[in-house]
């Protein structure tokens, strides 16, 4: 299996975010007969195989998450700019 996060980090879980005001906000929008957007976030928790270091990353995607875990951007480190 290809891992989208590098050889060196691996997922230990995963958890949604207001999962609840996303589900109101695609029910709103089908009734306004937009197309649904993804207005949840998840957060990741890292593991870095190397050192055991883990660390958090909130995203709306893997691929979002795995673009910040290669920039270095995790939570609490990320630039005000990018939050």
């Amino acid at each position: 299996m290809n891992n989208i996060f590098g050889d060196d980090w691996e997922i230990v879980s995963r958890r949604t975010n207001n999962a609840f005001v996303n589900l109101f906000f695609i029910v709103v929008q089908m009734f306004l007969t937009a197309e649904p957007a993804n207005r949840s976030t998840v957060t990741f928790t890292v593991r870095q195989r190397s050192t055991g270091l883990t660390r958090n990353v909130t995203a709306r995607s893997e691929q979002e998450a795995a673009e910040m875990i290669a920039n270095g951007w995790f939570d609490l480190d990320r630039p005000a700019s990018n939050k």
